[in-house]
């Protein structure tokens, strides 16, 4: 999800039904440049080497959204779609990741390797960021989270049901960020803009981009 604000411009984007890289282009009404999807980034026309501004989002089920967003709206797909539902991903995990990027360096999580663990947050420091990649298995649901609470940074984990940090006990929402019970209950994690793609996307986009586990890539 991107801002379409450009200077002092509004931008109206759709797909110009071009692909780069196996990956689609838009195209802005206003300019006619065309721009990556993945990298938000404009790759030709009087915009070009422009970055639209990255907003975090989260891909997750109806019924997960709902239940913590009851006033939401939805654009339903045709009925004959079955990509991008939670069985979706939960059939195929191996061929996604997790990503996100600093200037020019990335990471990603691998999807299988992150639901394969008993407690599938993981806590890191990347570029200086404290950061904890979670998955909620019920909506398979991954979020990218910074840890730092005040001036507090927080180790998380899953205790059961319970998606807890290790300093305070409190309880978290996996997929909001929000605090739940306990110590600090009512404050909210920040969310960072991560972006749930293709493995093979994320490479070709990607190419210097580090991996975790290592071995996953």
């Amino acid at each position: 999800m991107y801002a379409r604000r450009v200077g002092g411009r509004t931008l109206t984007l759709g797909v110009s039904g071009m692909l780069w890289q196996s990956s689609v282009v838009l195209y802005d009404k206003e300019t006619g440049s065309l721009w990556s999807h993945l990298l938000g980034v404009a790759k030709g026309g009087p915009l070009r080497g422009t970055r639209l501004k990255q907003i975090p989002s989260t891909i997750t089920t109806w019924e997960q959204w709902v239940a913590t967003h009851p006033q939401s709206t939805v654009g339903f797909l045709p009925r004959s779609a079955r990509r991008f539902t939670r069985g979706f991903y939960q059939l195929r995990p191996g061929q996604f990741v997790v990503g996100l990027r600093r200037g020019k360096h990335a990471r990603a999580w691998d999807l299988a390797e992150l639901a394969a663990l008993d407690s599938p947050s993981v806590n890191e420091t990347w570029q200086g960021i404290p950061l904890v990649v979670v998955l909620e298995k019920e909506s398979y649901t991954a979020r990218i989270f910074s840890r730092r609470v005040g001036n507090r940074v927080l180790e998380f984990s899953w205790q059961g049901d319970r998606w807890v940090d290790r300093q305070t006990g409190t309880s978290w929402h996996p997929v909001t960020g929000l605090a739940l019970d306990g110590e600090l209950k009512g404050k909210r994690l920040e969310a960072l803009d991560g972006i749930l793609s293709y493995r093979r996307a994320w490479q070709d986009f990607h190419p210097g981009s580090s991996y975790w586990p290592s071995r996953s890539r």
